[in-house]
């Protein structure tokens, strides 16, 4: 235990040197924000290790050090994306009774925003919105309070739903005794900055399938139906995860539920007279960025076709259902989430968010190494802060197979030991039962 409260002290003291990187001058801010993100991975697997035996007083000291690491970066400005305002301005456009779904929000037209304080980056400019209709919802209810207020309570908000998806996921494994499982989600350096750095959407995509674990774990229908349309209504993201109530029957109904749920809110807000879409297709067309698969396809000049994509994803997804079928579902979910995200065209790091509660309740080596690589991609913000110029290099995607093979083999060898009555399961075992 006394290990575990240095490590513990040493993880929040990490995690507020990130201030200190925020007053870095821009184009030298990347490489600090990836640095502390490493030290803090080092540090959440040297908890991982001392928690393998974890006593109650431990388990709760890991969940209050997650709770404060949240609280700590909270004040943090979005340095390392401009994503937050472009929510805001969204919100400010439907308090004007403009369809941001149909409109860029270009500055000739939106002056008057502008001037109020609202911006969007001018590389986000010419895009109509591609936020689903409650994450919508809750950008305009920010806007109203203007571009300061709605920015802090904006941060309020998905710093609550942190931290709620954290309360969810520690009580499942309290109930099933896994409590040492909960380092992953508490002291996720992921789970911490993509929130508490870069403010991203993606933090309510994550209550939403905290809940839904919660709802699996309880057996409530009703819960993980409205956990996932939660999900997939704050971020589309979530919505990969419908692939995997093929094999299970338990999750079809629940699933089922979230389609209609989801369908029943796009029904609304075109009722309301909102086009949902937006610029979704274009955005699965136009943009690439952090894939591995579409780096290879580049090689061949064959990157901007989305068909190989969902041909891969599809392909993955029949020998993913085939060979996890009989595990719990919560690793299937995973699995099947982690491939669909890793053959997107677009992966930036704070997609995986929706990915950790699902992580923390089946724990798998190949997806928290995959996980802790995404953060490298930030590399390319130096660059861009200096020059404009949207470079991304290859060298991160190379550490991202690196860690997912490393992964794997601790996978192999945790499986080995099981198999062999050595050790059975140890903190990252791929088995939940």
């Amino acid at each position: 235990m006394k290990n575990l409260r240095l490590i513990g002290a040493l993880f929040l003291v990490a995690t507020g040197a990130i201030y200190g990187v925020e007053l870095l001058a821009a184009g030298s801010r990347g490489q600090w924000y990836i640095a502390i993100h490493l030290i803090l991975t080092l540090l959440m697997l040297a908890a991982a290790y001392h928690a393998r035996k974890l006593l109650q007083g431990g388990w709760t000291f890991i969940l209050c050090v997650g709770i404060a690491a949240r609280l700590l970066v909270a004040g943090v400005s979005p340095f390392t994306t401009h994503d937050v305002q472009r929510y805001l301005f969204d919100g400010r456009m439907v308090l004007e009774s403009v369809d941001p779904y149909l409109n860029a929000p270009d500055v000739e037209t939106y002056q008057a925003l502008y001037d109020e304080g609202f911006h969007v980056a001018p590389e986000h400019r010419k895009y109509p919105t591609i936020y689903p209709p409650l994450a919508l919802s809750v950008f305009t209810l920010c806007a109203s309070a203007g571009p300061v207020g709605g920015f802090w309570l904006w941060k309020a908000l998905i710093t609550i739903a942190s931290i709620l998806s954290l309360w969810l996921i520690a009580q499942v494994l309290r109930e099933r005794e896994k409590q040492s499982w909960l380092v992953w989600l508490a002291l996720s350096p992921l789970a911490i900055l993509e929130v508490g750095v870069g403010a991203h959407v993606d933090a309510l995509a994550m209550l939403g399938v905290s809940i839904l674990g919660w709802g699996l774990h309880r057996g409530h229908l009703w819960a993980t139906s409205l956990g996932l349309s939660f999900g997939i209504l704050s971020k589309i993201i979530p919505a990969w995860l419908i692939l995997a109530a093929w094999p299970k029957p338990n999750l079809r109904k629940a699933f089922a539920g979230a389609i209609l749920l989801t369908l029943v809110a796009y029904g609304s807000a075109i009722a309301l007279g909102f086009s949902p879409l937006g610029s979704l297709l274009e955005f699965a067309r136009v943009w690439r960025f952090g894939s591995v698969l579409g780096s290879l396809l580049a090689i061949f000049d064959m990157a901007q076709h989305t068909f190989f994509y969902l041909f891969a994803t599809l392909l993955g997804w029949m020998i993913l259902t085939q060979r996890f079928k009989n595990h719990a579902p919560e690793k299937l979910l995973a699995l099947i989430f982690a491939w669909g995200l890793a053959t997107s065209p677009v992966l930036f790091p704070w997609y995986a968010l929706s990915l950790l509660p699902l992580l923390a309740l089946s724990p798998s080596g190949i997806l928290i190494g995959w996980t802790s690589a995404l953060p490298f991609t930030y590399e390319v913000i130096d660059a861009f802060d200096q020059s404009g110029v949207w470079a991304p290099s290859i060298w991160p995607q190379i550490v991202l197979v690196l860690s997912a093979v490393l992964g794997m083999v601790m996978d192999g060898i945790n499986e080995r030991e099981a198999v062999l009555g050595g050790h059975g399961q140890s903190h990252n075992s791929t088995n939940t039962e």
